[in-house]
């Protein structure tokens, strides 16, 4: 979902479209017995994941339009247009699916429109639709390096510059954004290189974005905060 343009900007309305699509029926009209429902960024088998259906949000219809009136659009009155874009090559959505979503979202048929395109064309008009439909493969087994590059690209797409801070012996912090430290971690704790860094150049403020959240520490007079990666970008 694209929440840099209306409706989905409000996160409410994000919620409501998570809850209200069916994954379970999905995936089995799909895949058939091949096929996994995931509720978060963390796929099976990665180091760091975390367990499935621990963060993320389920099938739950009363929910969605709950959420879809606390976003302002209560029995969807008023409700824009959705403009849905997929890759031709990724696995297509059958319109009983986009049916089905429009129905526990209480949206009448047709609010949510289907595209195909093929890649070369359709990577670049994505950032005009509202949600983008496409199939991906990790060449690595690592959940942090996924974090690391989805954070590079959100932050490449607003064009801020990040940069990484390393030392001849080896220590590291992930990213530097506006001199202040961050690190990607599979749980919320600091590294002795996080801790370096702040203990040489003394930023007011750091962050360890990871799937947990606790309080924020304050370490040689920086406060850090510990955050999931959604609240982060």
């Amino acid at each position: 979902m694209n929440n840099e343009i209306p409706p989905f900007d409000n996160v409410h309305v994000r919620r409501a479209f998570a809850a209200a699509f069916d994954r379970e029926s999905f995936i089995k009209e799909t895949f058939g017995e091949n096929g996994r429902v995931l509720y978060n960024l963390s796929l099976p088998g990665n180091v760091g994941s975390t367990p499935n259906n621990e963060i993320g949000i389920s099938y739950d219809p009363e929910f969605a339009q709950e959420e879809l009136a606390i976003g302002g659009y209560p029995n969807c009155e008023g409700f824009p247009s959705i403009n849905l874009l997929s890759w031709i090559v990724s696995v297509p959505i059958k319109s009983e699916s986009i049916r089905n979503w429009e129905k526990a979202l209480g949206c009448p048929d047709n609010t949510i429109n289907f595209t195909e395109m093929d890649y070369s064309q359709g990577i670049q008009e994505a950032i005009n639709y509202h949600i983008f439909y496409k199939g991906f493969a990790l060449d690595y087994p690592d959940q942090n390096n996924l974090y690391e590059n989805l954070i590079y690209s959100e932050y490449l797409k607003k064009s801020k510059e990040l940069k990484y801070w390393r030392t001849k012996s080896g220590a590291e912090v992930d990213f530097i954004l506006n001199k202040e430290p961050v690190e990607i971690k599979s749980i919320p704790k600091t590294s002795k290189s996080f801790l370096s860094f702040i203990k040489k150049y003394q930023p007011k403020k750091g962050y360890i974005i990871s799937e947990g959240e606790k309080e924020s520490v304050e370490q040689d007079g920086c406060e850090i905060s510990f955050l999931p990666f959604y609240k982060f970008i």
